[in-house]
């Protein structure tokens, strides 16, 4: 169970990414260790084998698509945020495309920079502003209206996942953090 849907998402988004493989001969020679010489072992076992994991993390994911089906955006800025692989850059296009349509091809570029900025904190904004011989205040400026636009709508997306995540079973029941 999760604390809230950003964690929830984050990993099952990182579960989903990483190979299912038995344990390796290390791991089986540090466990029989562990259960021969009473080793304390620092994290609780889950009981889940990595099949489960990976099971539980695609549910958690279909789960969030299905839960935004009618708001595509919201969707869309979920794997911006949260996905590697080549959906998240589609995402991330998407979005900046979204929010401002029709820029340059030189604009369009920074602003995809910008976006990928707010969600995944990189790249850094000297490096933005060196890649487009700009001062690093203009760059500064267009990441604040880009921080505007794209804070409201990471917020609205989880918020409406939390009560269904919650009814789920996904969730704690504790408070609301968005209320």
């Amino acid at each position: 169970m999760f604390h809230s849907p950003e964690e929830a998402l984050a990993v099952a988004f990182t579960i989903t990414e990483l190979p299912i493989e038995p344990k390796n001969a290390t791991q089986l020679i540090v466990e029989a260790l562990r259960e021969r010489y009473g080793l304390q072992i620092r994290r609780l076992p889950s009981g889940l084998t990595p099949h489960d994991w990976h099971a539980q993390a695609v549910m958690v994911l279909k789960f969030a698509e299905r839960t935004l089906a009618s708001r595509p955006d919201l969707w869309r800025a979920i794997l911006a945020e949260y996905s590697p692989r080549i959906d998240g850059a589609l995402a991330i296009q998407a979005v900046a495309n979204d929010l401002v349509p029709g820029l340059s091809a030189e604009e369009r570029v920074l602003a995809d920079m910008l976006v990928m900025r707010q969600f995944r904190r990189k790249p850094a904004l000297e490096d933005i502003a060196d890649r487009f011989g700009v001062s690093r205040q203009t760059v500064g400026r267009r990441e604040r209206f880009w921080r505007e636009q794209i804070a409201p709508l990471r917020r609205a997306a989880m918020q409406q996942l939390e009560e269904p995540m919650r009814e789920a079973g996904l969730l704690e029941k504790s408070s609301s953090v968005y209320a």
